[in-house]
C-alpha cells in the first residue's frame, strides 16, 4: 500500500530495478535527484540474515571558488550503512 511511492522516490533518486522488498530486508542508495545521474550513483540491497547493505565511496565536488589553475575540487566522502525493514500491510 505505501510501498509503491517510496519505490517511485527510489527510482527517481536513481535506484535500478529489482529493489528488493523483502521482510527484514536491507537497501542502501546514494543517488542524485537531477535528469542525468552522475556515475557515482549506486545501490546496495540484501535478503534477510545476508547481512547490511553498505556502500563506501568518494565523490569529487567542483567548487565555484577556483584555485590558481581555474579548478578546485573537494572530495566528499560518503560511508552509508542502511537496514530497512518492509512489512506487507
Amino acid at each position: 500500500m505505501f510501498a509503491r511511492p517510496a519505490l517511485g522516490a527510489l527510482r527517481r533518486l536513481g535506484a535500478k530495478d529489482p529493489i528488493l522488498v523483502n521482510f527484514r530486508g536491507s537497501f542502501a542508495l546514494v543517488g542524485y535527484a537531477q535528469k542525468n545521474k552522475p556515475h557515482w550513483v549506486t545501490q546496495d540491497q540484501h535478503v534477510r540474515y545476508k547481512g547490511p547493505s553498505v556502500i563506501s565511496l568518494r565523490i569529487l565536488l567542483q567548487s565555484h571558488r577556483a584555485g590558481r589553475n581555474g579548478i578546485s575540487m573537494f572530495a566528499l566522502r560518503v560511508a552509508l550503512i542502511a537496514v530497512v525493514g518492509w512489512q506487507k500491510q
